[in-house]
């Protein structure tokens, strides 16, 4: 689990600095499924384990990174998604 750093929920609302910092807004490029468990391997992706759908230039809050998937908050539920599929605002 390389390149994986937590952050506490607490410490999300104080997180500030520049890009691909944890808790900084990023962006969704395509439309992309919110998974709830995190799909590694592409495991887990099926319809039973999505949250919800991450529409294109939606501003998602970056929780934890991951070379393919990284831990999100989008709309109040946190959940992964393609690392891909993100650009840093």
């Amino acid at each position: 689990m390389d390149n994986i750093t937590k952050l506490s929920d607490s410490a999300l609302d104080h997180v500030s600095g520049g890009a691909a910092v944890l808790g900084s807004a990023v962006r969704c490029k395509v439309t992309s499924p919110l998974y709830n468990a995190n799909p590694a391997g592409f495991n887990n992706r099926s319809s039973s384990n999505m949250l919800c759908t991450v529409e294109p230039n939606a501003d998602v809050k970056l929780y934890e990174y991951g070379q393919q998937f990284c831990k999100v908050i989008y709309q109040g539920k946190i959940g992964w998604i393609e690392t891909e599929n993100l650009i840093i605002v």
